[in-house]
């Protein structure tokens, strides 16, 4: 396959995509499958859309319709180590646990590439499905939302290779009214973890003399970045099993995301990591001081109360303090109607590092891509990418916008995505969602990296294949786009139709 292709396949029917209970059975008696895996009486419009994206990009084109097709055998070998990660981010939903599945890769998504990854191997070599989900994440629930443990289970009970499936977590919480009220380790990836120092080729080095302010979501009253993000020193701790596989197959879903703009391939390499509260994904304060937390314009109010909460959620005595106060908005709800919460979060879309201006979620996003594409499994950066095999295939069926990654709506996408090139499939996925990937930074500067660069390809030499002929091109797409919602913060920044980007100016004149 050529590494500047895309592939965007529209899957019709998707009103039978509600049918699909697990292990999510092919639908037809297909010959590649043919008595490796039973078949369903009900269409899997999943499994056939998978399929169809293969066939469309011309894997193993001279034998489609034969016993002997074998789409991912140009990629998989057998023998090889496989490590397939999805994006299982949250195991609840305000709006109910079926909408987990439009937050988090499906279930009948990854049940078909898991088979034609199996096809690949012949039998021989090892399988690992995993990820490192947010740590509040119900690893179990998730599953069994979207028919993990099902698929797995049938996986592994027909056939010789050895097939995991693991939460690469070795810290996760639990949390009451958003404030975390527990937290313990865990045994986490059996292969352990890797840690790699990007030093002075870190994006995030230009804004290191602001690393007292770097902050993350995953902090359990206490400040990592400290340890980990300073002029010169960027460290990252990454999943064993990934990145000593020979192939990786990145699985990510298609959806809108409050701190990015927009998730899929690039975005997902945040779940390769045990360690999150490492990772960097907002700057505290306001960009006239060199945050990106909140806009110059948020009332002082605001700033007082984000200051307590964030002095709170760094140190130990937080934890005894902070649940006590968010009990105590609990009894007022109940007594008075008033949520302080929703108060503060309504009061200014532009807060909680979730906005057009947040200039620091990018930077530690593309930090992880060069990693994967230069990172040795000896925790070593090279001066070119190193021999592990890498694919991404996105699930865009059931997606999902407005306030992603946690609390989306749901969004019939109805399309599949596949490419090599992770920043060309999220050039190509932010178009089909309406939004102009020149307005992202994640996106645009994915293209610009000179040292360690993403990708080798301009957009201009971006080939697209589509079983639909309206996108047969860039522009193309765009003109008849999906009409995905943005989150509150980027409303009127990212739209194709929009007057202005504007992503990250405020932060960029902070830091110039």
């Amino acid at each position: 396959m050529k590494s500047n292709a895309v592939g965007i396949y529209r899957v019709d029917q998707m009103e039978l995509y509600e049918d699909l209970r697990a292990p999510y059975d092919p639908g037809a008696d297909y010959p590649e499958l043919s008595g490796r895996c039973r078949t369903s009486d009900r269409p899997n419009v999943a499994f056939e859309g998978v399929r169809e994206l293969f066939r469309l990009l011309g894997f193993d084109a001279e034998n489609y319709g034969t016993p002997e097709w074998n789409p991912l055998g140009w990629l998989i070998e057998p023998g090889m180590d496989v490590m397939l990660k999805p994006n299982l981010v949250v195991s609840e939903h305000p709006q109910g646990e079926r909408v987990v599945r439009f937050t988090d890769t499906d279930g009948p998504v990854l049940r078909a590439v898991a088979e034609y990854a199996l096809l690949a191997l012949r039998d021989d070599g090892s399988f690992t499905l995993g990820d490192s989900p947010i740590k509040e994440t119900e690893f179990a629930t998730t599953a069994r939302i979207l028919g993990l443990d099902k698929v797995m289970e049938d996986l592994q009970g027909r056939t010789k290779t050895d097939v995991r499936f693991i939460d690469i977590r070795d810290f996760v919480s639990a949390r009451a009214e958003s404030a975390p009220v527990a937290g313990e380790s865990q045994a986490g990836d059996p292969r352990g973890y890797v840690q790699y120092d990007l030093a002075e080729r870190s994006v995030l080095e230009p804004v290191s003399h602001l690393a007292s302010k770097f902050r993350s979501t995953a902090a359990y009253y206490e400040n990592k970045m400290g340890e980990t993000h300073a002029k010169g020193v960027h460290r990252y701790g990454v999943s064993g099993s990934l990145i000593k596989s020979d192939v990786f197959l990145n699985v990510p879903k298609l959806k809108t995301h409050c701190k990015a703009g927009v998730t899929a391939a690039l975005k997902n390499l945040v779940g390769m990591c045990n360690e999150k509260r490492w990772l960097p994904h907002h700057r505290m304060g306001r960009p006239a001081d060199g945050g990106d937390f909140y806009q110059d314009g948020a009332a002082t109010s605001l700033r007082l109360i984000e200051g307590v909460k964030d002095t709170l959620q760094r140190n130990s005595a937080g934890r005894f303090i902070y649940p006590r106060i968010m009990q105590a908005n609990r009894i007022l709800r109940r007594v008075s109607g008033i949520d302080i919460r929703r108060v503060v979060r309504d009061s200014d879309p532009y807060q909680n590092g979730g906005w057009h201006g947040n200039d620091t979620v990018w930077r530690m996003v593309l930090d992880l891509n060069k990693v994967l594409l230069y990172g040795d499994a000896e925790g070593v950066i090279h001066e070119s990418p190193v021999a592990r095999k890498s694919f991404n295939i996105v699930d865009g069926l059931w997606a999902s916008e407005g306030e992603g990654p946690l609390v989306p709506d749901p969004k019939v996408g109805g399309v599949l995505l596949a490419g090599h090139d992770s920043t060309l499939v999220d050039i190509v996925g932010a178009t089909a969602m309406g939004f102009d990937y020149r307005k992202i930074k994640m996106l645009c500067e994915a293209l610009t990296q000179s040292d360690l660069p993403l990708t080798r390809h301009s957009v201009e030499e971006l080939e697209l294949l589509s079983n639909v002929a309206e996108w047969s091109d860039l522009e193309g797409l765009g003109q008849n786009h999906l009409d995905f919602r943005p989150p509150t913060g980027w409303k009127g920044f990212i739209e194709l139709d929009s007057p202005s980007g504007g992503g990250a100016s405020e932060s960029e004149r902070a830091t110039a």
